[in-house]
């Protein structure tokens, strides 16, 4: 079982994930573990950034390009992801 609040020691607040289908906004560390499924943590045992490319920076925040592959137990790749923020 993955540990939610470790994953969430990790992160800075306020915190938004990005995703094709929206996006969420979570205020504080105690918003991000609330409810059934925080954070929507999944359950794949690791994961490799392959690449990161920054596009725009500044002070509030930027755009960035990442490809990033989730990893089964034996470490190989169960499926790569390109991302663009």
């Amino acid at each position: 079982m993955q540990d939610a609040e470790a994953w969430a020691d990790t992160l800075h607040f306020p915190q938004v994930r990005l995703s094709s289908s929206g996006y969420r906004f979570w205020r504080t560390r105690a918003d991000f573990l609330a409810g059934p499924e925080p954070g929507r943590l999944r359950s794949w045992p690791g994961a490799k950034i392959e690449s990161l490319e920054v596009h725009q920076n500044g002070p509030t925040g930027g755009n960035v390009t990442v490809r990033y592959s989730v990893l089964n137990h034996e470490g190989e790749p169960l499926a790569t992801y390109d991302r663009y923020s």
